[in-house]
């Protein structure tokens, strides 16, 4: 297993899991199960509040999501999510969201297929 995977948003970097999970594989994939998932639950949220123009919600769960992403160093993500929630609490610039939005949603899907990528196989 690789502990940075290249691809789209940078590296997904698992060291930082690898060391909490103290090497046992059955921990690291569900902590990592539970990434994908919550990942997966972001990235619909976004989609729906995008689509109800609820631009405080799209700006809180950025700023709700950043954390995790930052631990397994999606930097690009990161500072995406970071900028959605500058233009939609901060700057109430909204017409930067379309274009913003889209980039997102991409890279949450990639970040899901880097994600599943890092399961370890334990069978």
């Amino acid at each position: 297993m690789a502990e940075k995977q290249e691809g789209f948003y940078n590296t997904f970097d698992t060291s930082n899991l690898q060391e909490a999970s103290g090497g046992k594989p059955d921990f690291f994939n569900k902590m990592l199960k539970v990434f994908i998932q919550n990942t997966k639950e972001t990235r619909s949220s976004l989609a729906e509040n995008f689509k109800k123009k609820d631009w405080e919600a799209l700006g809180n769960i950025a700023h709700k999501a950043i954390p995790s992403f930052k631990y397994f160093s999606l930097t690009r993500i990161v500072q995406q999510l970071e900028y959605l929630e500058q233009v939609t609490l901060r700057e109430n610039d909204y017409e930067k969201v379309p274009d913003s939005i889209e980039d997102i949603l991409s890279g949450l899907d990639q970040v899901i297929i880097c994600a599943k990528d890092e399961i370890i196989n334990t069978g």
